[in-house]
């Protein structure tokens, strides 16, 4: 345990040289302050009728581009950035000769992706409370200083799209590793984010494809809040294997 932890930290601290911090805070701060603008300058199509809750329009907003846009592209460019490091350098080789075992190095660099990932979620969910208490301000007659967030809901809510997100980690953790080239992996994640948009809305069975899960979460609202839905257990499943035969892939083709 104290091995992992050790190389955990490594690998955050390998992360400071790329783009792959950066990209977690003008990321989470990309669409809270897109929607602030427009906010801003169209306030007059958000007035709220008498007793609704404007917050609630403006978080189904802000995830509305977040889930169909920002969080898939988010992960597939966060995954090529983080274990880009070791491409770029050749430096695979370097890592098995330290007396660290290949579970660990592999472990670690997924809990680094997915502690960014969390950390950009949590960041964004920050943001958004922040960008619409300062509308409130600015913009007295959009009565957001009137009403009271429905955190509990928004922080289910984005626990939810959270775990609908690991089928796409697993995917290109592993994509990341075995493809050198980063234009790859990304083109690869460009293309699945775009077949998604289209199977969303036009198949029924679209549910299998993991690229439109945080897509299904957002359709969900909140009556699926209290209950994991069939698309995030199939996340889940996803996540659970592909990970693990990612490993045993990792093991062999990186035999060090």
């Amino acid at each position: 345990m104290a091995t992992l932890t050790t190389v955990y930290q490594t690998e955050l601290i390998k992360s400071k040289n790329t783009f792959a911090l950066w990209l977690v805070a003008l990321g989470a701060a990309f669409v809270p302050s897109l929607m602030f603008l427009i906010y801003m300058n169209k306030w007059e199509n958000f007035l709220p009728k008498p007793g609704e809750n404007p917050w609630n329009q403006f978080f189904i907003a802000n995830w509305q581009v977040v889930s169909f846009i920002f969080i898939p592209f988010f992960i597939v460019l966060l995954s090529a950035l983080v274990i880009g490091i070791e491409h770029k350098s050749n430096s695979w080789k370097h890592l098995f000769t330290l007396p660290v075992s290949k579970l660990s190095v592999y472990t670690s660099k997924l809990s680094v992706i997915l502690s960014l990932v969390l950390f950009c979620y949590l960041l964004f969910v920050l943001l958004l409370f922040m960008s619409g208490t300062l509308l409130g301000i600015l913009r007295p007659k959009l009565a957001f200083l009137s009403h009271t967030p429905d955190v509990a809901a928004l922080l289910k809510f984005a626990g939810k799209s959270f775990v609908a997100t690991l089928g796409m980690v697993a995917i290109h953790f592993w994509l990341s590793i075995r493809l050198r080239n980063l234009i790859q992996s990304v083109g690869i994640g460009l293309v699945c984010i775009v077949t998604a948009t289209i199977l969303f809305q036009r198949w029924e069975n679209a549910v299998y494809f993991p690229y439109t899960y945080t897509m299904y979460t957002l359709a969900g609202g909140k009556e699926s809040l209290n209950s994991l839905s069939k698309h995030e257990t199939y996340s889940l499943a996803y996540f659970v294997v592909v990970i693990g035969l990612g490993y045993v892939d990792f093991s062999r083709f990186y035999r060090g």
